[in-house]
């Protein structure tokens, strides 16, 4: 069953269509040819977008409840990181990111009561703040980060499209970087 899971994955990955149940039906590749759905691919272009766009009807379901604080309205990440990894490269990290996940670079304007969204270009890495912590209190260290991960929280902006903040925060944590 395992293996058959993973053969059907492998040709889905392809774009065969193919279920489990059809690689148990039909065992032999000549049987599996004739049950396999003519699907033409897809190519679709991968490139950087920008420009002006449609909303989502999630976002047009965001916008229409009309949120007192748009901007706060948002997702914090603390991750915990491998000791010495170099700060030039999870800029390099994030840079690819946001080139990947266009909605990173998006500004959502309201004209004409209507909220229109656009997606803008990549002025380079995100820069990644660090704050060294280490020589404060450990009471202190979390109330500091709190404090400051607050803060970048609040400056979000999705009018300007400031919808990413990095920071690195240095505990004084032997293992961390």
């Amino acid at each position: 069953p395992r293996a058959c899971r993973r053969g059907a994955s492998r040709a889905n990955r392809a774009g065969l269509g193919l279920t489990v149940k059809q690689l148990f039906q039909h065992q032999t590749i000549a049987e599996l040819a004739r049950t396999a759905p003519e699907r033409p691919q897809v190519l679709a272009d991968q490139g950087t977008l920008h420009g002006a766009f449609h909303l989502t009807p999630i976002q047009t379901w965001f916008f229409a409840g009309q949120p007192p604080e748009p901007d706060y309205f948002n997702q914090s990440v603390l991750l915990k990181i491998a000791p010495g990894l170099p700060r030039a490269r999870m800029e390099q990290a994030l840079h690819a990111l946001i080139l990947h996940h266009d909605l990173l670079r998006a500004h959502f304007q309201s004209a004409d009561g209507e909220i229109r969204g656009e997606i803008v270009g990549t002025s380079g890495a995100i820069p990644v703040t660090v704050h060294d912590l280490a020589e404060l209190p450990e009471p202190d260290r979390i109330a500091a980060l709190s404090a400051d991960a607050e803060r970048l929280q609040a400056s979000l902006n999705i009018a300007t499209g400031q919808l990413l903040r990095v920071a690195l925060y240095r505990m004084g944590d032997p293992t961390a970087a």
